[in-house]
């Protein structure tokens, strides 16, 4: 029996990664990096200033609009979220959900 355990593990650890990679939030989280004042988007540094306008449609935006929010909500000028998840809060941003 513990050697059908350790395949079952693996496959369990491969479906855990391959999950991880595919989340929306852990995505932006990824990509988005925030050090004091000092922002970054996919490696590109934000000067301190500039209007951040962010823009988001479609499954995957609520969860990544809310991500983004977490990370950088004081350096967001506006924005717009259309999603079909509900209402959801945003501190900077505006929603509109779609049918």
């Amino acid at each position: 029996m513990k050697a059908a355990q350790a395949p079952r593990a693996a496959l369990e650890g491969f479906l855990r990664a391959a999950l991880e990679r595919v989340d929306p939030a852990a995505a932006v989280r990824r990509a988005v990096q925030r050090s004091g004042e000092r922002l970054t988007l996919a490696g590109h540094e934000v000067p301190v200033g500039a209007r951040l306008v962010v823009l988001g449609a479609g499954k995957a935006a609520a969860a990544m609009a809310v991500a983004l929010e977490e990370v950088a909500a004081d350096r967001i000028d506006r924005g717009l979220v259309v999603t079909k998840d509900g209402p959801v809060s945003y501190t900077h941003l505006r929603a509109h959900e779609t049918a």
